[in-house]
Formats: structure tokens, sequence, C-alpha cells
């Protein structure tokens, strides 16, 4: 049994020696590796970028104007991006460039007390209507060259993000 048992280990020593490589080979080895795993891990690495921009989106703006004044003319929230964003507060801005900054901000006070709070679940739209006492002038008189933007106030961010809606001398 003794004699088994040593047989078996003085085997088992000759299959685990390699005779292609020797002590000094090693570190050639060892290199071609750690090579082989850079290039898998940056493949990972450069996957997970993609992936998170192509999350990380954001909000996307559209609208749609009937021209009636009695008409329905709405305004598009889009979400993006992978997770729910909460609207706390938005209004329409009427915004006019001066030199290199929009300087001059008139507000448009149209909304309802339902659609302050705004939940824009993830990769849905959801629309704003402005219809009978909350529609207004798309083509405002006397206001020179300005846009319509919508100011949103995004819970947890600290400055309100300015979206860009419509162009009424484009």
């Amino acid at each position: 049994m003794l004699k088994k048992l040593c047989f078996s280990l003085y085997l088992f020593s000759r299959l685990n020696q390699f005779p292609f490589m020797t002590a000094t080979d090693i570190p050639y080895y060892s290199l071609a590796f750690a090579l082989i795993s850079l290039v898998f891990s940056g493949t990972l690495v450069w996957i997970r970028i993609v992936e998170y921009r192509r999350d990380k989106k954001g909000i996307a703006v559209s609208y749609a104007i009937t021209g009636d004044p009695h008409g329905h003319d709405s305004i598009y929230l889009t979400n993006l991006s992978a997770i729910p964003i909460l609207v706390d507060y938005w209004e329409l801005v009427w915004r006019k460039k001066r030199f290199i900054f929009f300087n001059d901000n008139q507000a448009i006070n149209l909304h309802g007390e339902e659609d302050l709070h705004t939940v824009l679940q993830p990769r849905t739209r959801k629309a704003l209507n402005f219809k009978d006492e909350h529609s207004f002038n798309w083509h405002p008189k006397n206001q020179g060259k300005v846009k319509l933007f919508i100011k949103l106030h995004i819970a947890g961010k600290t400055k309100p993000k300015y979206l860009y809606v419509y162009s009424p001398f484009a």
C-alpha cells in the first residue's frame, strides 16, 4: 500500500512539471497573462461607460401647436433615462438673448395646481396640455427675437434646468 502511494506521488510530481517551461520563462507567461487580462478588463470598462452614457440621456422636449386660438396645444416632456425624474415645479419662460447670455426672462404662468409636482417615469412621455384658460400666444408681438423655454425645478438639483421648446421667429 505504501509503495502504491509513493508511486502515485512520484507520478503526480512528474505530471506537474512542464518540459517546455523553464524558470526563466515564467515572467514572459505572466506578462502575456497580464496583457490578456488588461485587454479583457478594458473592454468591460468600455462597455460599462457606453451603458452609463446610454442610460443617462435626460429629458427631451417636443411640442404640438394647432394654430387655433381655442385649440389644444401641448408640450411633451420625455424621460430618456432609466430612472424616474421628479419635477417639483415647472414654468414656461420667454427668453431673449442679449450679447452672449440669455438675460431677459418673462415667465408665463399657465399651469394648474395638479401640474406642479410631476413624476416622469423611465422612458415615458408626459403631456402638458394648454387649452381654454391655460392657452397662450405662441407668437408674441413686440418681443423681438425671443425663444420659448420650459424651466424645470428637478428634485435634488440646486439650479433649474432650462429646456428649449420653440422659436416663433425661426
